[in-house]
């Protein structure tokens, strides 16, 4: 009775990933901030690929006046829930920088910031730069977005709320 079982149980796994089914040993598909229909596999964002645990970003702060101050980041740790990845960062102590990116189907959220705290992804370039915009009703009188910067190379910019002193740092 076993035998009989087991026979059906791999013939039918062959049988439903022959059909376009996942078997046992398939991937999960995963998604993007690409559109796609529902159910459809498609690629992770291009920066994601460089998102790896224990991979180390340095950023330098950007034009004048910086004087060469420096931020590095390391990648600590990386979860996979099959249409939802979460990036965990370490920034060093006293950071305010963000310790997470969240991917869920076509939306990417930074730290802590609800969804409709994010501003619409920038394409600037090579990288694209996600945001929060942390004003409230009243206004702002100061520094009110927050930015975080990526490209296929990794974690290439941070500005605002989330990078010392409000400045604009880059990747070297």
């Amino acid at each position: 009775m076993q035998r009989i079982w087991m026979t059906w149980f791999v013939a039918g796994s062959l049988g439903l990933a022959a059909c376009g089914g996942r078997s046992a040993t398939s991937a999960p598909p995963t998604v993007g901030n690409t559109g796609g229909t529902a159910g459809a596999a498609v690629a992770h964002l291009p920066w994601e690929a460089a998102l790896t645990t224990g991979k180390r970003f340095e950023l330098v702060v950007s034009g004048t006046g910086g004087g060469g101050e420096s931020i590095a980041v390391t990648v600590a740790s990386v979860e996979d829930h099959g249409d939802t990845r979460v990036y965990h960062l370490s920034w060093g102590e006293g950071s305010q920088a963000p310790t997470t990116i969240t991917v869920h189907g076509d939306k990417v959220l930074i730290g802590d910031a609800k969804p409709e705290e994010m501003k619409e992804p920038s394409d600037q370039g090579d990288m694209t730069c996600y945001g929060a915009d942390y004003s409230n009703p009243e206004g702002c009188d100061d520094v009110c977005d927050a930015d975080l910067c990526l490209s296929p190379a990794g974690i290439v910019g941070l500005d605002g709320l989330y990078a010392p002193n409000y400045d604009m740092f880059r990747a070297p």
